[in-house]
């Protein structure tokens, strides 16, 4: 696809040098002064370069997006295989550390309410 595109710009600037250049050697040329064919030409590559560029598009956005299981959060790689979070994320040179949020700890560990009060009245964030 790049090697596709980047000959539709190549033949894009071709021809809008063309157009640059024919009214020195021709006293004035316009698009609509080119034979049909070559203006045809042109409207085809205009096209195609609009097409390749929304491909180009939706191929960054489906690059940014994360395949994540909804139940247990490991992510799928792009040989299918399925990792925990931390391994799949840490491919991209992203690392966690892991800490516990406020919540969770009063949740799973209700014997440190005190230990978390002393935090929050120490303003850490824990």
């Amino acid at each position: 696809m790049i090697r596709q595109e980047r000959t539709v710009k190549q033949a894009v600037a071709g021809l809008q040098r063309f157009l640059e250049l024919a009214p020195a050697a021709a006293g004035t040329c316009e698009e609509r002064d080119l034979p049909e064919n070559i203006r045809i030409l042109i409207s085809a590559l205009r096209l195609e370069q609009q097409r390749l560029k929304a491909i180009r598009s939706e191929v960054e956005t489906l690059r940014r997006l994360l395949p994540i299981c909804m139940y247990c959060k490991k992510i799928r790689d792009d040989d299918g295989d399925w990792n925990k979070l931390e391994r799949a994320v840490s491919a991209y040179g992203i690392y966690f550390s892991h800490t516990i949020c406020p919540d969770c700890l009063a949740e799973n560990h209700p014997e440190a309410d005190g230990c978390r009060l002393h935090l929050l009245e120490q303003g850490s964030r824990y």
